[in-house]
């Protein structure tokens, strides 16, 4: 089990985040540290002639007669202080120049480990799992995956925020989520993967059993634990056999495997600690691969590029070296295998930019800004293209019955319109009609002045008639409104009859096979009857007992077909007029269904009943036989 040590190791802790010093060329860090350590050194050895003239000082005070030294106990004693200062310089220069393990590297980790197959089926459940297998099989050293801080610093310095875009030769050049997980050969799936970065330890089976009494979880402990379980002590295998069986074992170190990535490779935090809330990637360990991990993790990145600085940047940063070796001709692979990152060498990425720094990129050196993908490549995201696809046809479709309703509303608005125009073209004629009424009447009207009334009253009744006309057109207009909301109407109505009509004929399926079943168990029991009556003279009661247990068998069978029976739900449709009241047809269809539920209750309380009354018949044998035909005929009446 995990546990928070008390006594931690004493390896100095990481920066906070992700914090880069700017270098001019990365040989000069071992001479720097050289030359601070001959500081202290030189510090200490001042300090202990300073204490040595003080012991003197006091030895004169106290002494009447100092002692003197001579000459050459003089120079032994300024060569002795020479050896021990050129000893100290030796010291530092052997620990600068011994090649330093990355200290919680995942590769490090399973530098000459295998898998059996046990192991290996749950870590293929991973989302890393192809990266984990591929440090396993593949000859791969920790300096071929260090990262060089000087160069992320000039690689981030290009970057564009707000865009996901880095600039390289004049191109612009997206850093994108399938990028990433090509890179690293992480499987994504459907599921977004939303953690809150503060929060207390979920209460799981595996945080409880791994990590009891711990509130973050320690990467060196858990790094302990691995080993444990990959190479497990001669002593305490045969304990552990007891308590963990192979499986669970194999599920845990894949669990922990995956925990010890994200936090050394992926969201490196601050000191050898990883925060609780990622234990939810392994809850469910069988569904862990359908998490979204490259979408997660590159999001997180983009996001401390467009909130920080250059030189303090979180999340997985090692991964834009990887992105720059696979958008650029400074490096060539050393091999092509899968995934992308065991084709680079970092410890050679920073001698071949000095030959062609970042800054002065020329236009040849940059690919394509689309990254090819092998099929195997594609298999990594084989659920989201599908899903993508399957999106994409139902838009499609969407968009298809749209143009079709679409068309014929256009259609309806046409017809309409040429019903329009024919009402215009009459009106006109008869306006027209009217008008040439009226000159003819003018003409008249220079001779009789009855004809000038006539033509008076005849202008009126133009203008009434055109009133009418604006009134025909007004109630024109309604009647079609009318008439679509009469449409609707009768729709909903005929769709409401429509349900009301399956579920009667639903209903009536299910009360023929109830009458059906009924009419069976009714055949069997007169049969039972019939039986009865035969070997009554010998043993009545006898009888009467073996067809309580039938009728007992009987109702219980009844029941449990009732039970068993699907009842089919039909989903209705929202409708404008929902809340409208039930037409009659639907309450009644309501009052059989709380009839039959009323039903159901008087069985039980029925039910009750006769138990009573067998205690009594066992008191009273030759009232058996009468008793035993009364609940037959309250069985049939009761159905």
């Amino acid at each position: 089990m995990i546990q928070n040590p008390k006594n931690p190791p004493e390896n100095p802790e990481r920066p906070k985040r992700f914090k880069m010093v700017a270098r001019k060329k990365t040989t000069k860090k071992p001479l720097q540290q050289q030359e601070e350590g001959i500081k202290t050194r030189s510090e200490t050895t001042k300090k202990r002639k300073e204490k040595e003239k003080q012991l003197e000082e006091e030895e004169e005070e106290t002494e009447v007669k100092p002692k003197r030294r001579t000459k050459k106990q003089k120079k032994q004693e300024e060569e002795e202080e020479e050896k021990k200062e050129e000893e100290d310089v030796k010291e530092v220069k052997e620990e600068d120049v011994k090649p330093k393990r990355l200290q919680y590297s995942i590769v490090s980790l399973l530098h000459d480990v295998k898998f059996n197959e046990i192991q290996s089926e749950q870590i293929q459940k991973s989302p890393f799992a192809n990266m984990l297998f591929a440090i396993i099989e593949g000859s791969i050293d920790e300096q071929m995956v260090k990262k060089s801080d000087p160069i992320l610093v000039k690689l981030i310095e290009t970057y564009k925020r707000g865009q996901v875009k880095f600039l390289l030769a004049g191109k612009d050049i997206a850093l994108t989520n399938l990028e990433l997980g090509v890179i690293f050969g992480i499987t994504s799936g459907l599921v977004k993967i939303h953690i809150a970065t503060h929060g207390r330890r979920p209460d799981t089976e595996f945080a409880n059993r791994v990590f009891a009494g711990a509130s973050t979880m320690h990467l060196p402990t858990m790094r302990v634990t691995i080993d444990n379980i990959l190479k497990p002590p001669v002593k305490k295998q045969k304990k552990k056999q007891k308590q963990v069986s192979e499986i669970e074992d194999a599920k845990e170190l894949a669990c922990l495997l995956t925990l010890y990535t994200i936090g050394t490779l992926f969201f490196p935090t601050t000191g050898p600690n990883l925060n609780c809330s990622y234990l939810k990637l392994v809850e469910d360990w069988e569904n862990s691969v359908n998490y979204n991990c490259s979408a997660f993790i590159t999001n997180y990145l983009v996001n401390e590029l467009n909130s920080k600085n250059p030189t303090i940047v979180g999340g997985c940063t090692t991964a834009l070296l990887y992105w720059l070796c696979e958008h650029t001709h400074i490096m060539e692979p050393a091999q092509h295998t899968f995934p992308r990152f065991m084709k680079w060498k970092m410890n050679d990425l920073a001698a071949k930019l000095v030959e062609a720094p970042l800054r002065s990129l020329p236009e040849g050196m940059v690919k394509q800004p689309e990254l090819e993908l092998t099929e195997q490549e594609r298999g990594l995201f084989a659920a989201l293209d599908l899903h993508e696809q399957e999106e994409l046809q139902q838009r499609i479709e969407v968009l298809e019955k749209e143009n079709n309703v679409m068309k014929v509303k256009i259609e309806d608005r046409d017809n309409k319109i040429q019903e329009r125009d024919l009402l215009i073209v009459e009106l006109h004629q008869n306006v027209e009609s009217l008008q040439n009424e009226i000159s003819g009447y003018r003409k008249q009207s220079a001779d009789y002045t009855d004809i000038e009334k006539e033509t008076c009253s005849l202008h009126f009744e133009v203008e009434m008639l055109k009133e009418d006309v604006i009134k025909n057109q007004v109630e024109i207009g309604g009647l079609y409104v009318e008439k679509d909301i009469v449409e609707e109407k009768i729709e909903e109505v005929t769709e409401e009859l429509h349900d009301i009509a399956a579920h009667c004929v639903s209903q009536h399926y299910k009360d023929q096979k109830i009458i059906e079943e009924l009419e069976k168990q009714k055949n069997n029991l007169t049969e039972h009857k019939q039986s009865k009556n035969v070997h009554h003279h010998e043993s009545p009661i006898h009888d009467e007992e073996a067809i309580e247990e039938e009728i007992d068998q009987t109702i219980k069978f009844t029941i449990s077909s009732i039970n068993a029976e699907p009842q089919k739900t039909t989903k209705k449709r929202l409708r404008k007029a929902h809340t409208m009241d039930p037409s009659s047809l639907t309450k009644r269809v309501n009052k059989r269904e709380d009839r039959k539920e009323k039903n159901m209750e008087d069985f039980q309380v029925y039910r009750r009943k006769t138990r009573k009354e067998k205690q009594a018949e066992k008191t009273a044998p030759e009232l058996q036989y009468m008793g035993v035909e009364m609940k037959n005929c309250n069985i049939w009446v009761l159905k």
